[in-house]
């Protein structure tokens, strides 16, 4: 079931509060009078478990009979889109719908509902009580209660066909680096860079030659003039000119400290993996991702040689120092293969059967022996079976 749209506004701690929100709602104010704004009309204003027109003073009586509480009044806004004129909303059908409400959500709390039609989606507002009429307890409101106040507004809208009114999807609230100020705005529009552009186009640049937070630091002082500041979770920038530090969260999402270590560590490993394939020789090669020379990757060897000799991380594979003449000497199958041809008797050629290769094409018989042949000498054929 979709939701409907409910928001909660600042706590009222004193009666003065209360007396003023009272006097707002119903447009009672001296300046609203002057400046002739009609928020609601006679009809659209009503109270439950107190008398509509003395509701501060009734709480208060109320309140006093349980003692006092820190909390005197709670302040809520029912919101409906101007869109469903077309489905039959009405100022009165949504003032039907506040009463409603409040029967419902506050039970024996004293409410004051009061619906404005002096903006273009009529809404209700409530203030609450903080006391239960009959047993004089505080009321009781977190997340789970505010959802379910959405909730009921979306099932009554449901009921009344205005579609518009719902919140199927509630809006994804911003990181804090998509946030921007209405400055920012304006050097937007002129095409000029804001700070936070500059501050993380600097680090940018730096990080890859940085060996620590620390030399970050210092680089950063020294090429830019931008001071880093840095706390146990945090980091933030000033420049000259600067008013006030920018958190790097606040600047972009590769700009908070984490980020940066962990993009510092990162540039640390593939210098140091480009300093392994230089040290190898194969420091103009095309590498991947990962530091290892695509070519090899796709070949499937290594720095050590070719196939099983060598692992795709670019180091030998175990025991590869220790193998037969033919790995130590770095000679690939082909050369191997003519070199095995050269040395068979002549007219005398492998040829694939059935089994173990053989000579002429027979089928050896397998076990010690099957690969003997006087032509061939012991570091050629590799270990016997």
């Amino acid at each position: 079931m979709a939701n409907g749209v409910v928001k909660a506004l600042k706590q009222k701690h004193a009666w003065g509060q209360v007396r003023f929100v009272d006097d707002y709602l119903r447009g009672e104010l001296e300046k609203q009078k002057e400046d002739g704004i009609v928020k609601t009309h006679d009809n659209l204003y009503s109270a439950v478990n107190s008398p509509r027109d003395n509701f501060t003073k009734t709480v208060m009586m109320e309140m006093k009979c349980y003692g006092t509480k820190k909390i005197k009044a709670y302040e809520y806004v029912q919101s409906f889109s101007g869109k469903d004129r077309e489905n039959g909303l009405t100022a009165e059908a949504v003032h039907r719908c506040g009463v409603e409400f409040a029967y419902r959500f506050f039970g024996n709390y004293p409410v004051l509902v009061v619906t404005h039609i002096d903006t273009g989606n009529i809404h209700n507002q409530f203030l609450v009580g903080n006391v239960d009429v009959d047993t004089g307890h505080s009321l009781q409101i977190g997340k789970k209660e505010l959802e379910k106040m959405k909730e009921i507004t979306g099932r009554q809208c449901e009921e009344r066909g205005w579609k518009y009114s719902l919140w199927e999807e509630r809006p994804v609230k911003k990181k804090p680096w998509q946030m921007t100020t209405d400055a920012e705005h304006l050097m937007d529009a002129h095409g000029k860079a804001t700070d936070k552009e500059q501050i993380a186009f600097m680090a940018r640049r730096i990080i890859p030659s940085c060996d620590g937070m620390d030399d970050f630091m210092k680089k950063m002082k020294q090429q830019y003039g931008i001071t880093v500041r840095m706390t146990a979770n945090s980091i933030s920038f000033v420049g000259e000119g600067m008013k006030r530090p920018i958190r790097g969260q606040r600047i972009a999402e590769d700009m908070t400290k984490e980020a940066i270590e962990n993009g510092i560590e990162l540039c640390k490993q593939r210098r140091d993996t480009e300093r392994i394939l230089g040290a190898a020789g194969l420091a103009g090669s095309h590498e991947t991702g990962d530091g290892i020379p695509e070519e090899h990757v796709r070949k499937g060897r290594g720095i050590g040689g070719e196939g099983q000799d060598s692992r795709r991380d670019g180091f030998p594979a175990p025991g590869g120092a220790a193998g037969t003449e033919g790995r130590k000497s770095g000679a690939g199958r082909g050369e191997k293969e003519a070199l095995r041809r050269e040395r068979l008797p002549q007219g005398k050629e492998r040829q694939p059967g059935n089994g173990d290769l053989g000579i002429e094409g027979k089928e050896q018989p397998s076990g010690k022996g099957a690969f003997e042949d006087p032509g061939l000498d012991e570091g050629i054929r590799g270990p016997r079976l």
